[in-house]
C-alpha cells in the first residue's frame, strides 16, 4: 500500500511539474510576442503617406492588390502581386489600416 501511494504521489507531481512548465512557456511566449517582437518590428513599419487618395487602395509601389485575404477591426489584408512578376512574384501580402485614425506610427503599435 504504501509503495501504491509512492507511485500515486510521483505521478501527481510530474503533473505538476508540467503544467507549471507548460505555464510557465505560455508566459514567455507571450513575453516574445506582446513585448519584445512589438519593439522590434515598430521600425519596420512604414511612415504613414497622408498624400494617398481616400477609398480603397488597388495599386501601390508596383504592386496589383488581389484577393482580400481577411477583414478585421483595424483594417483589411490583401493579397498582393507584383506587376513586373519575376522574383518579386513570390506569394505577399498587405495590410491596409484606414488613416482617418492614424496620427502618427505609435498609433499602429498599440
Amino acid at each position: 500500500l504504501a509503495a501504491l501511494s509512492r507511485t500515486l504521489n510521483d505521478i501527481v507531481n510530474q503533473r505538476r511539474s508540467r503544467t507549471q512548465y507548460s505555464e510557465y512557456l505560455k508566459d514567455c511566449i507571450d513575453v516574445i510576442l506582446w513585448d519584445y517582437l512589438r519593439v522590434r518590428l515598430t521600425p519596420a513599419i512604414p511612415p504613414v503617406d497622408f498624400n494617398l487618395p481616400p477609398g480603397e487602395v488597388r495599386h501601390l509601389d508596383g504592386y496589383d492588390f488581389t484577393a482580400l485575404v481577411g477583414s478585421g477591426v483595424y483594417g483589411n489584408v490583401y493579397k498582393v502581386v507584383h506587376r513586373d512578376g519575376g522574383a518579386h512574384n513570390r506569394s505577399q501580402v498587405v495590410k491596409v489600416v484606414a488613416k482617418s485614425g492614424i496620427k502618427d506610427v505609435s498609433d499602429l503599435t498599440t
